[in-house]
Formats: structure tokens, sequence, C-alpha cells
């Protein structure tokens, strides 16, 4: 993540306090749902942003620990959940958690930033690295069906810029290969937003051994 996108993000947290709205988003409705099915207790966020999603899952019983880049959302974060300690880190440079610590893991549009794909097969290993055997990871994309996708500024590989942000579209195939080590248990297709933007909403486990 360049030090400009984070000067970006910095600025429209500061100028709004509520920039994606209060109410939780499906990807974290439906995070909720199975991580209650399974009996998740312990659950990361990455890339928490202002804590929309963070302070449901809180509510909701959870144990969340969120992570974000942006020292503003991290205070944010903490100021609108008490119970949660928002980290702010850089989680290319790895998570600051000791292995097997997480029952799930959790993140809305964080894998759509501008990432390089090694750089996301990088994450996703640390992902793997803190959740106990049989562990889950939930992650939502947007897709190539995007309306938006290829359109603006072209950055590099499939991330592209518009209205200063800068957005990294992903196929099936691309999902097929972040999965790496996890068992990859669903993809699912939604939409979100006025345009709509199309997303993936990805299901993955850790195998049980």
């Amino acid at each position: 993540m360049s030090d400009r996108q984070r000067e970006k993000w910095d600025r429209t947290y500061s100028g709004d306090g509520s920039y994606f709205g209060t109410s939780p988003s499906f990807m974290a409705q439906h995070a909720m749902s199975v991580m209650k099915n399974e009996g998740c207790e312990k659950v990361l966020e990455l890339g928490c942003g202002q804590g929309r999603d963070t302070a449901h899952m809180s509510w909701a019983g959870f144990d969340v620990s969120a992570v974000d880049y942006s020292e503003v959302c991290c205070r944010q974060v903490s100021e609108v959940v008490e119970e949660v300690e928002a980290v702010c880190c850089d989680i290319r440079n790895g998570l600051p958690f000791p292995d097997g610590y997480f029952d799930a893991c959790f993140s809305h549009m964080f894998f759509t930033m501008n990432f390089s794909m090694e750089e996301l097969k990088s994450m996703v290993c640390e992902v793997y690295r803190v959740l106990r055997p049989g562990g889950l990871a939930f992650y939502s994309v947007r897709s190539k069906k995007d309306p938006h996708y290829q359109k603006g500024e072209h950055v590099f590989e499939e991330v592209w810029e518009m209205n200063g942000f800068q957005v990294r579209y992903l196929d099936e195939y691309d999902i097929r290969t972040l999965a790496q080590r996890f068992d990859l248990v669903s993809v699912l297709e939604f939409e979100e937003g006025a345009l709509p933007k199309h997303l993936y909403a990805v299901t993955m486990r850790r195998p049980p051994r």
C-alpha cells in the first residue's frame, strides 16, 4: 500500500466518521452466521476501516482483534468499540499474533486494495499461520465483472485507479490461486453500493491437520 493511498484514506476517514455507514456489511452478516454455527470465539479482522463490521461482531459476542494500516481508523475504532483494541500495522510485514491464535479471520474489501499478487499470497500465508487448525478465513474482493473494472487509470497488474482510489480486481482463478494450502469452502457473488459494485465472498478453511 503506497504512502499516497494511506494519506488518501486518512483524509477520507478524517472527513467523515462513518464513510461506509454504520450497518454491518453483507459480508460480515454472512461470516457471523457461519462463525456462530462453527462455535468461533476469537476473530481477527484485517483492514477494519472505521469499524462498522468490527462493532457488530463485537456486539454479537465475538472476541475481535482489529488491524488496519491507518492510524486514523485505529483511533476511530477504539473510540466506537471500547472492547476492541485496534492495532495499526502493515500486514505485508507480518501480523503481531502467535501461531494458531484465532478461530477465524475476516476482511471485507481489504484484499481488493492495491496489493500485488505476490503480496496477497504472502498475506494469505500469514492468515494461515495465525489461524488454528480447522479455522476459517472470510474475505471479499471486487470482481472482474465489476462495472469499474479496467476503467480509470491503469496502475499495475489488475489494479486500476478512479477518483484517487486504487482497486485490485480478481477472478475465480485468482481466488483459487490465493487458497494455497487452504480448503476452499465457497465462493459467492454479491453486489454492494449504488453502482452497484460486484464482489466475491470467499470462505476458506485451514485443514484440521
